[in-house]
């Protein structure tokens, strides 16, 4: 005999299991990398701009150095510049940390357009 409570609980967790199954990986290992699974990031040694698939943890790993300098990159169109991002918690905290550190104006995460030949 199955009482109703059972049952629902049998029910929320099959649900569950099946959730999660549907929801996992949904990237192959041998799928190309596509220019919008492209960040730029911010070597903060060299003060340089990589553009790398995005990764999941801050700072990444430099490709070459091994060492952890990367973090997101930020462009300021009134600049001309990419500037390190601060990380999420302050840019949540603190709505300044969107702006460029020089000029003041809002940047973005996302490349300058480039200009038609």
């Amino acid at each position: 005999m199955t009482t109703p409570r059972f049952t629902f609980v049998l029910a929320v967790l099959a649900s569950g299991v099946l959730a999660t199954g549907l929801a996992g990986c949904s990237r192959e290992s041998g799928e190309v990398v596509t220019a919008a699974d492209t960040v730029v990031y911010f070597d903060t040694a060299t003060r340089q701009t990589i553009p790398l698939p995005q990764r999941a943890e801050l700072p990444a790993a430099h490709p070459e150095t091994g060492r952890r300098t990367l973090v997101r990159a930020r462009y300021c169109s009134q600049c001309d510049q990419w500037h390190a991002s601060p990380p999420l918690d302050v840019l949540q905290r603190d709505p300044r940390a969107r702006n460029c550190p020089q000029c003041g104006k809002p940047v973005s995460s996302d490349p300058p357009a480039e200009e038609p030949s």
